[in-house]
């Protein structure tokens, strides 16, 4: 009996690197580690722990970081590491004035979401940035925005006041702070909740309440849990790379 083919899809991020090996279509492991140019330890001991991949699909947003990540993986499971800027761009329309400049792994996620879920939906991923994608009932990818993220925010704040200690991202239910740590973790967590769901609603208002809200990235589980989006999938992006690599339509 065939074997189904192994494909290792690796999503290179400003904040976290993300493993995901499939076996088919089905996606049964992941890993993820901070961005790091002394990642190549921790590929490495993610590809002796499984079986060699038999072909390989990157995305990546760093590009100091391509070459090792692309390097390792290519000297231990000697497969050609194939990017998925070019293709991605074939297999997903767009309707915005410079396509070129719109980020592989924003579109990664919208090929995901037709192909996993449908349109028309709203994309929302919370990672160093927090970013909203637009995708119209006829699978046209037709812009969006960005926000300064999870990670930013809270990093810029103690760094620019002096007094303010570094802080968690954990979710608050209530929004009434009474010590000045606890202020700035509400503050964090429901002004990031108000954001989103602020920003889903009025897509809606503007473009029609059957726009669907999918959430994904590092920050999204506890929005998630909180009911914010229709639908969950923390791993969208690694999807979204396994159907460029096994797209009929790609190059």
């Amino acid at each position: 009996m065939e074997q189904p083919v192994r494909t290792l899809a690796v999503d290179i991020g400003n904040t976290r690197i993300k493993l995901g090996l499939f076996v088919g279509e089905n996606l049964a492991v992941t890993e993820d580690f901070p961005s790091s140019e002394e990642i190549s330890n921790e590929i490495l001991s993610f590809l002796e722990k499984n079986e060699s991949p038999d072909r390989c699909i990157m995305s990546s947003v760093v590009p100091s970081l391509r070459s090792i990540v692309r390097d390792t993986i290519e000297e231990r499971c000697r497969i050609e590491v194939k990017r998925t800027k070019w293709r991605v761009r074939e297999l997903v329309p767009m309707q915005v004035e410079q396509p070129d400049q719109v980020g592989t792994d924003r579109l990664v996620n919208s090929l995901a979401a037709i192909r996993l879920y449908g349109p028309p939906c709203i994309v929302v991923s919370l990672g160093t940035a927090t970013t909203f994608e637009i995708i119209s009932g006829d699978g046209v990818y037709l812009g969006g925005c960005i926000v300064p993220g999870v990670g930013i925010a809270k990093e810029a704040l103690s760094q620019r006041a002096a007094l303010l200690p570094p802080y968690p991202w954990r979710k608050m239910s209530q929004l009434l702070g009474k010590t000045t740590l606890q202020q700035m973790e509400i503050g964090l967590y429901q002004g990031t909740k108000c954001l989103v769901q602020g920003m889903i609603a009025a897509y809606r208002r503007d473009l029609g309440e059957a726009y669907k809200s999918i959430g994904t990235g590092g920050y999204s589980q506890f929005l998630a849990e909180d009911g914010l989006f229709d639908i969950y999938d923390p791993h969208l992006g690694l999807k979204g790379l396994y159907f460029t690599i096994h797209s009929t339509h790609s190059a």
